[in-house]
């Protein structure tokens, strides 16, 4: 079988939800047999230094580039490493994890205009994209 390859980006620098939610991702993408999954890594966490090491089924990468994949998986502040390779065809799967992504005031708001495939970890967060989509108007 064919597997299509998606890119994965982390800029390590502290444990927390978000990064194991992430790891979580690759470790299901590596599990479902249809993908393979390439990471690039900056680690400078003191905590958990080890999260994303040697996992077996994933590829390292020495540099981010999501245009060599087929999927490009974002979340949180990923977008602006992505900006550079940015392809209006390229799929792109984005977490969304927090409501905070909703409030024009926070950076990652901006990043909401791109579509994307987005995962909301909970209802609060759903609620809150629904609403912002039926309100968003569109170019």
């Amino acid at each position: 079988m064919f597997k299509k390859s998606i890119s994965f980006h982390r800029q390590y620098r502290e444990y927390s939800g978000g990064h194991q939610k992430v790891c979580d991702y690759i470790h299901h993408t590596i599990a479902s047999d249809f993908y393979t999954p390439f990471l690039f890594l900056k680690n400078t966490s003191n905590v958990q230094k080890q999260l994303f090491n040697n996992i077996q089924g994933l590829e390292y990468s020495p540099e981010y580039l999501p245009k060599l994949a087929d999927v490009a998986f974002l979340a949180g502040m990923d977008w602006q490493a992505y900006q550079p390779f940015f392809d209006p065809k390229q799929v792109k799967v984005n977490l969304v994890q927090h409501v905070r992504h909703a409030d024009k005031n926070y950076p990652l708001f901006q990043f909401l205009q791109h579509k994307a495939i987005r995962l909301c970890v909970s209802d609060a967060v759903k609620m809150q994209s629904s609403l912002l989509q039926m309100t968003r108007v569109l170019p």
